[in-house]
């Protein structure tokens, strides 16, 4: 076998193998489905969940879905921001789940106020482990918050929002950061979640994105309250706005590879130049292996007269042309 094709059969499982592992790798990426551990969003493969890296990936259909945009890392890019507004228009469900990330940025490019304020909330008396921590009222169950931020609803007021959780009367907004409420800083309660309509969709305002961690979604009514938002509905969680590390960054690279894959004109120029190539190598082994069957051996010479080994020497030259 020439050295041309071993080079290329080695990149080829090289490269193969490479997709596996950035495929199969776990993540430690804050509210990623992939990611196990206590900031992961792993409990959603119970509903059947989907981690997409491109929103390509959405239905055109999206009566029947979530979309959940969990803290976003960076400002959006336009075709984003129209893939989502087709992905509401046609009846799908957003959460922005935001405290501390682009929350903002995605709601403006929406055509919608910038509802989240930067201040946690904090609670004295209604908390679960830590002041940090407050607990938020919602209609049938109590849930547990981990540094959260209020929603301005005074900004929201024109769009008929249903109030989803509010935090105590005994909470406040720690503006200085020095864990005690003082006389001029914002008192409760306050809204952390909100919910209205958004074409023939709804949008729904988080301000806690940990609220469905592994490690809170135990804790009070967490579960109940995430499961009155996604039950019976195909959940996607948006890769593509996470935290961009380097895997997140390859995973990302691999789905748009993948989506660009899917196109026809490629994916037929492709199939095309594969069959191509498969030919060619199929041919250049039956060649090659043909060679090895007819090339003699040395014991094949002996007994052969001076004329049969000028022949023989004349038809493997013309053999070694052929190549």
């Amino acid at each position: 076998m020439n050295s041309w094709l071993i080079v290329a059969l080695v990149f080829a499982f090289g490269a193969l193998l490479s997709i596996i592992i950035i495929a199969a790798s776990p993540s430690n990426v804050d509210f990623s489905l992939d990611n196990t551990g206590w900031n992961g969003y792993s409990w959603l493969h119970e509903l059947g969940a989907q981690q997409i890296y491109t929103l390509e990936a959405l239905p055109s259909s999206a009566n029947n879905s979530v979309l959940i945009i969990p803290s976003p890392s960076r400002e959006p890019e336009q075709n984003e921001i129209d893939l989502i507004k087709a992905f509401l228009l046609s009846g799908g469900t957003l959460i922005i789940a935001n405290d501390y990330g682009y929350g903002n940025t995605w709601l403006r490019a929406l055509n919608t106020c910038e509802a989240f304020l930067s201040s946690p909330i904090l609670d004295t008396v209604l908390f679960d482990s830590d002041i940090y921590l407050p607990k938020a009222l919602g209609y049938n169950h109590t849930v547990s918050l981990n540094i959260a931020v209020p929603i301005n609803t005074s900004c929201i007021a024109d769009k008929n929002a249903t109030v989803l959780l509010r935090t105590s009367m005994f909470s406040f907004i720690d503006e200085n950061s020095n864990k005690q409420k003082d006389e001029n800083e914002p008192e409760g309660p306050f809204v952390v979640a909100v919910m209205f309509n958004y074409g023939e969709g709804r949008l729904v305002l988080l301000g806690d994105p940990s609220i469905m961690i592994n490690y809170m979604i135990e804790r009070e009514g967490n579960r109940e309250f995430a499961e009155s938002l996604l039950h019976s509905k195909q959940v996607y969680i948006y890769g593509g706005a996470l935290d961009e590390t380097i895997l997140i960054k390859a995973k990302l690279s691999l789905s748009k590879a993948y989506n660009l894959l899917l196109s026809p004109e490629l994916k037929y120029t492709l199939g095309l130049s594969l069959v191509i190539i498969l030919t060619t190598l199929t041919s250049r082994l039956l060649f090659l292996y043909g060679k090895r069957e007819k090339t003699p051996s040395v014991p094949d010479f002996i007994g052969l007269s001076e004329k049969e080994l000028l022949m023989l020497r004349k038809d493997l030259r013309e053999g070694e042309k052929h190549e």
